[in-house]
């Protein structure tokens, strides 16, 4: 939403099947193939330290190209 540089686009706030994950937070990028150089932009960066920083306090934290990716990964984070 542009509030926060690297804070990532959705929080689906519920805990996974098994209760081992408080939240998934999912980063969306279109369904395209990237160069390596967007990868290394200050925002793509960001993006990865945050979800790293999610990662590291409990939650699941995931890039997800395009709805479907978005949808199989909710499915899975979901039953896990």
């Amino acid at each position: 939403m542009g509030l926060r540089v690297g804070a990532s686009d959705l929080f689906l706030a519920y805990p996974n099947k098994t209760r081992t994950k408080g939240g998934l937070w999912i980063e969306v990028k279109r369904n395209m193939d990237y160069p390596p150089s967007a990868k290394l932009t200050p925002t793509w960066v960001a993006e990865e330290e945050f979800l790293d920083d999610m990662r590291s306090v409990g939650f699941a934290g995931e890039f997800c190209y395009g709805w479907e990716d978005g949808k199989r990964i909710i499915e899975a984070y979901l039953l896990t």
